[in-house]
């Protein structure tokens, strides 16, 4: 298993291309720099730098590590930060056509209500037209809602599939008047 901590010194290592650069980058001695890339080295191993008098550069398997390195930093400070934010509190006034009401919206609230339990959820299920006309008033903060037609207000969130219904009776005659249901 390969130690997390030692990957900052690595990714430094590679980006500063040397160890001195690094160590000053890092705040350490550039033999516990050093000593952290040949852990890392016994870790994997594989030799993760070309060494010369001059230079330090990334072997294959360096390059392939880096970009794994990176992501993972990348995600360690990400998780940082939320857990470092102040948690969510307040009101949120939602609004559901009755399609999502019934879908997967019940356990995508009670992820969110369980995640932040300083959240009051107040959700109103109606019919598009009223849910926008909620918004619109201020009355509602958030809506999932058809789009109405010739609009680019809102976000696009998902699609619906449209389908073919027939009975198994049902023959399709070309050029014939076409019963629809919609």
């Amino acid at each position: 298993m390969m130690e997390f901590e030692l990957l900052p010194s690595f990714v430094a290592v590679a980006e500063c291309g040397g160890f001195h650069r690094a160590a000053e980058q890092l705040n350490l001695t550039q033999s516990t720099v050093s000593q952290q890339i040949k852990r890392l080295e016994l870790e994997t191993k594989r030799s993760l730098f070309r060494r010369t008098t001059r230079s330090v550069v990334l072997t294959d398997d360096g390059e392939m590590l880096l970009g794994d390195a990176r992501c993972l930093l990348q995600l360690e400070e990400a998780a940082r930060q939320r857990l470092a934010a102040p948690r969510l509190s307040g009101t949120v006034r939602l609004g559901v056509v009755e399609e999502v009401a019934g879908g997967s919206l019940p356990s995508a609230l009670g992820r969110f209500a369980s995640l932040h339990p300083g959240v009051k959820l107040e959700v109103q299920i109606a019919v598009s037209a009223e849910l926008l006309e909620e918004l619109d008033a201020g009355r509602l903060d958030v809506v999932f809602a058809k789009r109405p037609l010739g609009t680019s207000k809102g976000r696009l969130v998902w699609r619906e599939p449209l389908v073919w219904a027939a009975a198994d009776t049902f023959d399709l005659i070309p050029g014939a008047a076409l019963p629809l249901a919609l």
